[in-house]
């Protein structure tokens, strides 16, 4: 293979690795299609994987930051003090982690179960109003069963609901168990109000939460095991979910498209160290600039889960550049791909792109109106996005071999 070009100012292909050695014995294991149909899949249009051409797809986020916030403010927003969640009583009572914990999980239960019940509910009145005619006419079995497919008239039905703010929550978590209950540096009761004043005169503190306590994406187990912990239960609660309703399926991942600025926008300051307001890491990545054991470790963390489990999907984004290392750059690529697939990876997205480029371009725009960048679940110009995304793309670690 010839050497990678250095820098590549005008733009090139991002690649998406999909992983059929997890992706299709999750969809026959997990969601019971046969394996000819798994065999078949495809993305929907960014990235989430279905059998193509036979099933009705729809997603909903599950906002598990928010439900964090939730937790520590007793049911309210951070940001205006709207209802986000359940009150679940006054921080004092949990005086255990395992306590915070199983808190959360029913923060997480109740955000969930209002999502699932409002798409059975009203599922039966999309068709009276939104029905999809021509799309019925190409989908399998719909003109066969003279059904829309809003009206269940195609193969399969798969729901996905998508975890957002997976990283920054689990990082918050185990900020949680460190500098609370294992130090004891400070009260729950004392975090919470830190947080509500988005860290305002505790800077050397916020500093301490953001380097001096694990962080999902380095291989290290004291953060990715409370990552597992919450993905078991998780997919353990759609099986649930699965047995009770038998004409939809739903098929769990972790996503946020491109709508991480968004997703971020609505959620106050975390106790990672993550600033009120402040965009969330894109998908099942790692918190922005916490990646700092090179791109290996980022796939190790994100593989200590079965993700057959995730059948919707969770892809991981990198960004990566070879400029040191040009001559070698495509076999490490390829050796890194490969790793990707033995460890278990689901979905796997890298933009090559350096630091140095992207600065350029955000400064002169017209020079670099070619030059491409993934968004999480599409590939985008990178000067045409807003620079609050240009930002945060300029701040994800820059992976290098």
């Amino acid at each position: 293979m010839k050497p990678l070009r250095k820098h590549l100012p005008g733009g090139g292909a991002q690649p998406t690795i999909f992983n059929d050695d997890t992706v299709i014995p999750g969809m026959v294991k997990h969601l019971g299609i046969p394996i000819k149909d798994a065999r078949d899949y495809s993305n929907d249009g960014c990235w989430e994987t279905l059998p193509q051409g036979k099933t009705e797809f729809a997603y909903g986020h599950i906002e598990v930051l928010l439900s964090l916030e939730s937790l520590l403010c007793r049911g309210k927003s951070m940001l205006n003090g709207n209802p986000i969640g359940p009150d679940s009583g006054d921080l004092s009572q949990y005086d255990t982690f395992d306590k915070l914990f199983q808190a959360f999980k029913e923060q997480v239960r109740d955000r969930i179960d209002l999502a699932v019940e409002n798409k059975l509910k009203y599922y039966d009145e999309v068709h009276k109003i939104a029905p999809v005619p021509f799309f019925s006419g190409i989908m399998d079995d719909c003109i066969k069963q003279g059904k829309d497919m809003t009206q269940k008239g195609a193969r399969y039905r798969l729901y996905a609901p998508l975890i957002t703010g997976f990283s920054h929550c689990i990082d918050s978590l185990a900020v949680i168990k460190r500098v609370v209950y294992e130090e004891k540096k400070i009260s729950l009761e004392k975090l919470a109000e830190i947080l509500k004043k988005n860290w305002e005169g505790e800077e050397q503190f916020r500093q301490y939460c953001l380097n001096r306590v694990p962080k999902y994406g380095n291989d290290d187990d004291y953060v990715d095991h409370i990552g597992v912990d919450i993905l078991t239960w998780y997919c353990d609660y759609f099986d649930e979910w699965n047995a009770r309703v038998d004409w939809i399926t739903f098929a769990p991942g972790i996503g946020t498209f491109e709508n991480y600025p968004r997703l971020g926008y609505v959620c106050g300051a975390s106790a990672d160290g993550r600033l009120s307001q402040a965009p969330i890491a894109s998908n099942y990545s790692p918190s922005v600039g916490m990646d700092r054991s090179g791109p290996t470790a980022v796939l190790k963390s994100a593989t200590k889960f079965d993700l057959r489990r995730l059948n919707d999907g969770c892809p991981v984004d990198i960004r990566m550049s070879f400029t040191d290392y040009e001559e070698n750059g495509s076999r490490v690529l390829k050796d890194y791909i490969k790793s990707f697939i033995r460890l278990g990876g689901n979905i796997l997205t890298i933009s090559k792109v350096s630091t140095e480029v992207l600065k350029a371009a955000q400064h002169d725009p017209v020079k670099y109106n070619s030059l491409r960048v993934r968004l999480g679940g599409l590939t985008a110009y990178f000067v045409q996005i807003c620079k609050p995304q240009q930002d945060e793309y300029i701040k994800r670690t820059e992976h290098g071999f």
